[in-house]
Parts: C-alpha cells; sequence; structure tokens
C-alpha cells in the first residue's frame, strides 16, 4: 500500500534495491503490510520498509564493522524486531540507492551467496 502511494523516485529506488535482493540466489521475498523481508533459510538477511517519504534498508551487517566508513547509518540492535539486521541505511538520494546497492553485494559476499 505505501509503495503505490509513494511518489515515483521512492518507489524506483524501492525497486532497484528489491531488484537487487532478487537476483541473488536463494533469497526469497515475504512481504507484510509493514515490510519486506528477505531471507535465505530461516535467517532474515535484508529488510525494506518504507517510512513516509524515506525507504529504510535494514541488512544483516555488523554496524561496528562501519563505524568509520562512507556509510551513513544507524544500529538498531537495541530494537527486538531488528536484531538480525542491524543495520539501517536511510535511503533517500541517489548517491544512499548506490551505498545501498554497494552494501547488498557485501552482504552477498558475507553469505557466500551468488547473483
Amino acid at each position: 500500500e505505501k509503495l503505490e502511494g509513494a511518489n515515483e523516485t521512492l518507489a524506483d529506488r524501492y525497486k532497484q534495491i528489491a531488484q537487487m535482493l532478487g537476483r541473488i540466489e536463494k533469497i526469497k521475498a515475504n512481504r507484510s503490510k509493514s515490510k519486506e523481508s528477505y531471507r535465505k533459510g530461516r535467517k532474515t538477511v535484508a529488510k525494506l520498509a518504507i517510512r513516509g517519504k524515506t525507504l529504510n534498508v535494514y541488512l544483516a551487517l555488523d554496524p561496528n564493522e562501519y563505524a568509520t566508513s562512507k556509510y551513513h547509518h544507524k544500529d538498531v540492535s537495541d530494537k527486538k524486531s531488528y536484531a538480525t539486521t542491524p543495520f539501517m541505511l536511510r535511503v533517500k538520494s541517489k548517491r544512499s540507492t548506490k551505498y545501498a546497492l554497494e552494501l547488498i553485494e557485501q552482504l552477498a559476499e558475507k553469505f557466500g551467496l551468488e547473483k
């Protein structure tokens, strides 16, 4: 519902990230009312959620490893629903979309998945 009501740029960014996650082998998508989860077996590796005009991407990466990196992220591991995907990246621009795609590639390498 939120995707249908979103503007074109937000919908385009959402589709780019969702397609990138869909291209990775052995990852299945599960769509709910509030977010879309991507799982490898029983482990959740990514979540996409639209909050207002912002797309939030949650990844199963350690936020402490990226503390001094170029990625402006937030650690949400204190929330129970995001404990398995503690790395949150807000996607609001072309640059943050590019960063999200780079991080998804790193996520695939971490879990040994192929495109």
